[in-house]
């Protein structure tokens, strides 16, 4: 089951490219905005990772909403190419996390946006918090009765969440 939420993954290397481009982070949901101030192999690389989401989240999080490819969702990446498709290529990234500490965001009506975490300080924060901030926004726009229903709040619960959402 899924709604009609869009999930969107915005990587550390394009996030840094948004704000030095003095663009909001609402410009990845149009890939000709966004054709505009990055080059064609990343825009690629950009619109890949949104098709293979489930190697950098739980597929709970991925089958939740109507967006990723569900036949990549078990796809598991080598660290090092998971590492180049959240901080990028060209660097040496070999010290960062291939598994990044996220924030979820809402933006628009549509859409729950991922960003990786750059704040110290939530460092410890872990895929279940992740999903308690992504359940509040969903049920900031859904019934309970249809976030309910979700493969994320099941795996949320599961988990034993004790902060309080809903």
């Amino acid at each position: 089951m899924s709604n009609n939420l869009k999930l969107v993954f915005v990587p550390v290397w394009l996030e840094n490219v948004l704000k030095a481009s003095n663009v909001g982070l609402d410009t990845v949901l149009d890939p000709e905005k966004l054709s505009r101030i990055i080059s064609r192999g990343d825009l690629d690389l950009y619109l890949n990772i949104q098709n293979s989401l489930g190697s950098f989240l739980p597929p709970s999080v991925v089958y939740s909403f109507g967006s990723g490819d569900e036949r990549q969702c078990y796809a598991e990446l080598p660290v090092e190419e998971k590492r180049g498709y959240l901080y990028g290529f060209t660097l040496n990234n070999s010290d960062l996390a291939a598994s990044p500490v996220l924030t979820a965001h809402h933006v628009g009506y549509d859409y729950v946006m991922l960003t990786v975490a750059t704040d110290q300080t939530t460092q410890d924060k872990d895929y279940v918090i992740l999903m308690g901030e992504i359940l509040g926004i969903l049920r900031s726009v859904l019934p309970l009765e249809e976030v309910a229903k979700l493969p994320i709040m099941e795996t949320w619960l599961k988990h034993g969440e004790k902060n309080s959402i809903l």
